[in-house]
């Protein structure tokens, strides 16, 4: 139906953006970071995050390529 992916979409980038500036500014904001209960993560967590969110971006794409539906 659409022919752009999720890279060509820069306002999507723009608000992806924008959502890690305030998260980071909420981190790293002691009051803020207190009251939202914010705490750090260790590395192997922070990983992991990051491992499942790419992970299930590719997999989307994988199966726009191939033309399967989810």
């Amino acid at each position: 139906m659409f022919k752009t992916t999720p890279a060509q979409l820069k306002m999507k980038w723009y608000a992806i953006s924008l959502c890690i500036f305030i998260t980071a500014a909420a981190f790293f904001t002691p009051p803020i970071a207190k009251a939202i209960s914010i705490i750090p993560l260790s590395l192997d967590k922070f990983g992991l995050v990051v491992l499942f969110g790419f992970g299930a971006l590719l997999l989307t794409q994988i199966f726009k390529r191939i033309g399967a539906t989810i």
